[in-house]
């Protein structure tokens, strides 16, 4: 069952991420949530939740076109949601991607949290079944892409066809990424509510996933990528030596779990970035971003 945060736990949280990644020359949370929105070639509904919908942009080429799932951060909560990554979106798709950026109901919000958040995230996915043929989708190359718990949900995307029948999580015959990108994301949720992390606020991984590791091993397994390991796609890390919100030693554990259970994975750890750097095309930083990013698809995705 989703557990009600209020308005004013969701303010204090948003006010910490404010102070993250606010030193001089970095983008900061306001920054980066006050960007003027950019309308998308398509808004389509995957469901019937006010929550339930997706941003389609098509590149100006002959199709059929890659796709690049696209999951918007924010600590699993409602002060953000898929428009923050607007111009994110514009760069790739212009960069010869068709985008695909999906809502999902964070769990400040009824229905979200376990398994509701996830839930919407596989739905927002396999919709591109539906439309595929509509928008000359080539559903045989896609890849995942995703920005702080966004980039959790980008590595569960990329492992979720390990989830077994009789889940929660289960759906069968997922469309299945052959690649995965996580921008200052987190791979193990189990390691981050054990550091204790405070920049999302007071357990926050319990809040997403039901209760603690004692309460919901299970739950654990099905959710956080580190527990679904090897994923069996090559995965890319990109976060910011100065990350405050998930500093980089989360990046590295993951990788060299990844690694040792058999998936290629590149971590870069991107010099004098913050938080939200990796996912803003205005910073100084983006170039190298946009650069390992495309670099990284291209030989995944071909």
């Amino acid at each position: 069952m989703a557990r009600s945060w209020g308005k004013g736990f969701v303010g204090t949280v948003a006010m910490m991420l404010m102070a993250t990644g606010a030193a001089a020359g970095q983008v900061g949370t306001q920054e980066l949530l006050t960007r003027p929105p950019i309308p998308p070639d398509h808004e389509i509904r995957y469901g019937d939740g006010p929550r339930h919908v997706a941003h389609l942009r098509l590149p100006d080429r002959p199709g059929p076109h890659r796709v690049l799932i696209v999951i918007h951060g924010g600590c699993w909560l409602s002060f953000a949601d898929l428009r923050h990554l607007d111009e994110l979106n514009e760069e790739l798709t212009a960069s010869g991607w068709a985008t695909w950026s999906v809502e999902y109901r964070p769990i400040d919000e009824q229905g979200g949290g376990w398994p509701g958040t996830f839930l919407d995230v596989a739905g927002g996915i396999d919709h591109l079944k539906i439309i595929a043929d509509d928008h000359d989708l080539d559903l045989d190359r896609v890849a995942v892409l995703g920005h702080s718990a966004g980039g959790h949900l980008s590595l569960w995307a990329a492992g979720r066809a390990r989830i077994p029948e009789g889940s929660e999580l289960y759906r069968p015959d997922p469309v299945r990424p052959l690649a995965a990108v996580s921008l200052g994301g987190l791979g193990d949720l189990e390691a981050f509510h054990a550091a204790n992390v405070p920049t999302c606020g007071p357990d926050i991984i319990p809040r997403l996933l039901g209760g603690t590791p004692e309460e919901h091993d299970d739950h654990y397994v099905q959710g956080s990528p580190a527990r679904l390991l090897p994923l069996g796609v090559p995965q890319l890390q990109i976060t910011g030596s100065d990350d405050g919100a998930v500093p980089p030693r989360f990046a590295n554990a993951y990788d060299e779990a990844a690694e040792q259970a058999g998936d290629p994975v590149e971590t870069i750890i991107l010099d004098g970035a913050g938080h939200f750097d990796v996912v803003a095309p205005w910073s100084p930083l983006w170039p190298q971003v946009k650069s390992a990013v495309l670099r990284f698809l291209e030989e995944a995705v071909p």
